[in-house]
């Protein structure tokens, strides 16, 4: 069953209350968090699991098996535990939002036998099986002869559910990038707030779309230890706070875009990933997201790498660059006939352009030694013979 989220923004900072456990991120970071996500990607990946799990015609009198890999609730469970580990990578809202589905497609549509199949399926959907602790409970499930079929028409009822949701979120995120772009882009010339009243005014579609895909927040006071946010109490131990609070996550989400427009809180694209962030200063160009899983190096890291690799490059080129010049000039004072100056101006125009490229990271060194080596001078004599007779 859906249960309320909980956010709070102090200045840069977001707060989320998640079964009273309060936790600390940058401004921020479930907006960021959301566009990062791959929702096209779930979406083909939920409408494959659908076509190959999906059972029409359900057999009322088979058992719970879980050795056998063929079942659909078995090909399902070992998709959606590994999504949930992916999910939660990203934001603690996301995982438990699929959670919730979960819960709800099961208690909507077997309410009778809610208890049994949520179990059942919490057990398989959220852990691998095999994990000694999951792989016990399913085996006492199994010992007791239960019929799987609930389990079947879940797991069937759930994957259109996921489907409808995974297109449901891309459709919102793609107007959540065109909100971004317009209103907190930091190339805009004017205040995020100033956009956010253009987009109102204009009656901007995607801003309508997203106003009306999700209701707006709630505020709600919940009381938490002194301490736990930026308090202003002086003489008390608990403190209550305004969180805004919703069911669906586009609600959260979008009061952070709202709250970030109000406060002038603009924002960049890495240069490095591509992905919105929040700069620290004007000169912020890359972000802090991981870039490279195996060296674990940052956006920022692995760009100041990349930077000063171009730069080993960069000078390994001009110092070929000038070699190979030194010595075209010297055959064209030598030899005018076999080398005239013209082509050498055309080799240096090739040369210019291509050291342009090694300096953007496009062209490899070796690529460019090998493109700008000069030809031999007997295959030029060779070819002007030829062209001669």
């Amino acid at each position: 069953m859906k249960h309320n989220k909980y956010l709070n923004f102090q200045e840069k900072t977001e707060y989320t209350l998640i079964q009273e456990k309060l936790r600390e991120y940058s401004l921020g970071s479930l907006l960021f968090a959301f566009l990062d996500a791959d929702w096209s990607r779930w979406e083909r990946e939920a409408a494959d699991l659908k076509e190959r799990c999906h059972i029409p015609n359900i057999d009322d009198s088979a058992y719970l098996d879980t050795n056998d890999s063929g079942k659909n609730y078995m090909i399902a469970a070992n998709y959606f535990h590994k999504l949930f580990h992916e999910l939660g990578t990203l934001h603690p809202f996301f995982p438990q939002v699929i959670w919730e589905m979960l819960e709800d497609t099961v208690s909507k549509k077997f309410p009778d036998q809610y208890e049994l199949v949520i179990t059942i399926m919490l057990e398989l959907f959220m852990y691998s099986i095999q994990d000694e602790t999951v792989s016990a409970r399913m085996q006492v499930f199994e010992e007791m002869q239960t019929k799987d079929v609930t389990l079947v028409e879940a797991t069937n009822e759930f994957l259109s559910d996921f489907l409808y949701f995974c297109g449901e979120m891309e459709q919102y995120k793609q107007n959540l990038l065109a909100c971004c772009a317009f209103a907190l882009d930091r190339e805009t010339k004017q205040n995020p707030i100033e956009r956010y009243y253009a987009m109102q005014k204009e009656g901007f579609t995607p801003l309508l779309q997203m106003q009306k895909a999700a209701p707006l927040p709630l505020v709600e006071q919940r009381i938490l230890q002194k301490g736990t946010l930026s308090d202003t109490e002086e003489n008390s131990t608990l403190v209550a706070h305004a969180f805004y609070t919703a069911m669906d996550i586009r609600t959260l989400i979008f009061a952070e875009f709202q709250y970030m427009c109000a406060n002038n809180y603009s924002i960049a694209k890495c240069q490095h990933c591509g992905q919105y962030f929040l700069p620290h200063s004007k000169a912020s160009i890359y972000c802090d997201r991981l870039a490279d899983e195996s060296s674990g190096k940052t956006c920022k890291e692995a760009a100041s790498a990349i930077k000063y690799l171009r730069s080993v490059s960069t000078d390994q080129a001009k110092q070929l660059y000038n070699q190979y010049r030194n010595n075209y000039q010297m055959r064209v004072r030598r030899n005018p006939e076999t080398f005239p100056y013209s082509d050498y101006a055309a080799w240096m125009d090739s040369a210019h352009a291509l050291l342009k490229e090694v300096k953007k990271g496009t062209l490899s060194i070796e690529e460019f030694d090998k493109r700008i080596a000069l030809p031999k001078t007997k295959e030029i004599r060779e070819r002007l013979e030829d062209e001669s007779n």
